[in-house]
């Protein structure tokens, strides 16, 4: 079982080490699965977006899209919570 201990324990701190990331990067990070639902959200995002991780977290990153660009895979304008837009590089 020592084994599974030390595996267990690694995975935390794996997962620490994510969320300290995730709340002090300067640039948004926004991770998404393989059918575009986003997983994490970065305190950066949180600012640039106007989201709460809870809000984003579980929706399709096209939330994040304004009209034109949630088909495409080169977003050049992002969209806040409140509809404004922005440009984005991804």
């Amino acid at each position: 079982m020592t084994s599974y201990h030390e595996a267990e324990a690694a995975l935390r701190e794996r997962e620490a080490r994510v969320r300290s990331i995730l709340e002090t990067v300067p640039g948004a990070i926004v991770t998404i699965d393989e059918k575009g639902i986003i997983e994490s959200f970065s305190a950066a995002a949180t600012r640039l977006f106007g989201y709460k991780p809870e809000e984003a977290i579980g929706q399709n990153v096209k939330i994040l899209m304004p009209f034109p660009y949630h088909g495409t895979g080169s977003v050049v304008l992002g969209r806040r919570h409140d509809g404004t837009t922005f440009p984005w590089s991804s």
